[in-house]
């Protein structure tokens, strides 16, 4: 069976294992992603990673580099010696990056993201956890817009260090593997917490093409069985026996040593939404209430054991391995996980579901019919006390607009007939300079208030007032912003004729 050795190669941790004939695949990450972004400078994990790959541009071998919620890796397949040079090459690109590339890797990589779109895993992140750590795997990298040299020199310094990396290869490393890392102090991760006004099951009016579901578990061998027999029941019943879907979308993240946040979700036509919300529901409460049938966990553990044969399985549990590491966990070795997945019973199984379904979340067009359910709140639970602002304009007593916005010493309110939404000065994550009298004020809830001068009576006040609460660290904008650039394109489409 696959075996794991460890080393140490210039302070940089260093797991490797032959996983068989083929190239030699290796990857240099760091425990560094989108839930340690300030939500201000989003986007920043993403430039140095764009940057310090840019001078090497094509090779002859495959090489690329990704950003996720909580790493930032650098990968090659080619030869070992190729891998080795390329990963020493990029640890040193790191802290030497072209920063004089900063305006157009920024707009590729919003070109990136607006092709990309917004999928249902980044707002189901974004609905549960808000506008900071790990629920800004849904949102804007609002960085990518105004960032300059001197906030993504500091991060890469920060952040990528012998000391919060590990290397993984499917070879012996080569004995003059170097890794020219600075020491430094791994990040501190920001907690695991949801939007404090919301009560979970949740349920969230959504207007996709689809139903997904997730649910937080405790990261235990149970748990990940569970996970992994759900999806496949889910694909089962509703691809299989009922036709209503393509297939079932699943994933189990990692979110720290001990808990791992799930989805599962399918697209499907309007119409049939609340078939598949119903299915997909039967399913997930069936096995939480019944548990698994013993020919399902046999099922689930020669899978396991069957992936180990493979090579591509044998790359996965090495870079889920490096990526536990990241986390502050020991590496396992196969054999040791296999022997766990394999004492788990029907039991266990179900008591782990069954733990995890008061955190639920669900993202449909329509509500469940179980009672249970909560409404996501669509709007904040009070308003600020302050100075009123009137829309702008003429209009007749009794006939004008019933909005205003509220801006006070705690916050700023926009208070509509349907609700109000705020964000208070000490919730503050981020603040973007849309235009030079446009404010848009971002709460860690994930909750939004516009503040355009234009639309209200006296409204250059108002974005005064917001300037003058919003820390400069926090704001979003290449002019205004701390060590912000202005795209040097991007001026020059303004000022066009």
């Amino acid at each position: 069976m696959l075996r794991i050795e460890t080393t140490e190669i210039d302070g940089v941790r260093v797991l490797w294992a032959e996983t068989g004939a083929g190239a030699t695949v290796g990857a240099l990450g760091f425990g560094v992603g989108r839930v340690d972004e300030p939500p201000a400078v989003g986007g920043v994990t993403h430039l140095v990673e764009h940057l310090a790959l840019a001078p090497f541009g094509q090779q002859e071998f495959d090489h690329n580099g990704f950003v996720d919620a909580r790493r930032s890796v650098f990968h090659a397949t080619g030869t070992t010696d190729e891998v080795a040079a390329h990963l020493g090459a990029v640890a040193g690109s790191i802290h030497a990056l072209p920063v004089d590339r900063l305006a157009l890797e920024r707009r590729i990589l919003r070109d990136e993201a607006a092709q990309a779109g917004r999928g249902v895993g980044g707002a189901l992140r974004w609905y549960r956890f808000g506008a900071t750590g790990h629920g800004l795997a849904g949102i804007e990298e609002l960085g990518l817009t105004w960032l300059g040299p001197e906030r993504v020199l500091s991060w890469a310094a920060a952040c990528y260090t012998r000391d919060n990396a590990v290397l993984w290869l499917s070879a012996r490393p080569p004995e003059d593997f170097r890794l020219q890392l600075p020491a430094g102090v791994a990040p501190v991760r920001p907690p695991v917490t949801a939007v404090g006004d919301v009560r979970f099951p949740a349920h969230v009016p959504w207007e996709g093409p689809g139903v997904a579901i997730s649910y937080l578990t405790e990261r235990r061998p149970a748990a990940s069985v569970a996970a992994h027999i759900l999806e496949r029941r889910a694909r089962q019943r509703l691809r299989f026996d009922l036709g209503l879907v393509y297939d079932i979308a699943f994933d189990y993240e990692p979110l720290t040593g001990d808990l791992a946040h799930v989805i599962l979700g399918a697209d499907c036509p309007d119409e049939r939404i609340p078939l598949v919300r119903d299915a997909m529901l039967a399913v997930l409460d069936d096995l939480a209430a019944s548990g698994p049938t013993p020919i399902e966990l046999d099922s689930e553990i020669a899978a396991f054991r069957r992936s180990l044969d493979e090579r591509d399985g044998r790359l996965a549990f090495l870079d889920a391995m490096a990526g536990d590491l990241l986390l502050g966990e020991p590496v396992r070795q196969p054999s040791e996980l296999l022997e766990r997945r394999s004492a788990v019973t029907v039991d266990e199984t179900r008591s782990a579901l069954g733990d995890a379904m008061p955190s639920r979340l669900m993202l449909a067009n329509t509500p469940p019919m179980d009672g249970a359910w909560h409404a996501y709140p669509g709007w904040s639970s009070s308003a600020v006390e302050g100075r009123e602002f009137r829309p702008a304009g003429f209009h007749l007593p009794g006939r004008g607009p019933r909005e205003r916005l509220l801006v006070g010493a705690d916050g700023v309110t926009f208070r509509s007939p349907q609700g109000v939404l705020t964000v208070r000065w000490q919730d503050v994550v981020a603040a973007v300079h849309e235009a030079p009298d446009v404010r848009t004020v971002w709460g860690a809830d994930g909750f939004r208030v516009v503040v355009a001068g234009p639309a209200w009576k006296d409204g250059g006040a108002a974005v005064a007032a917001v300037d003058s609460a919003v820390p400069a660290d926090l704001v979003a904008c290449g002019e205004h912003g701390v060590g912000g650039l202005a795209d040097p394109a991007d001026q020059a489409l303004a000022t066009a004729p």
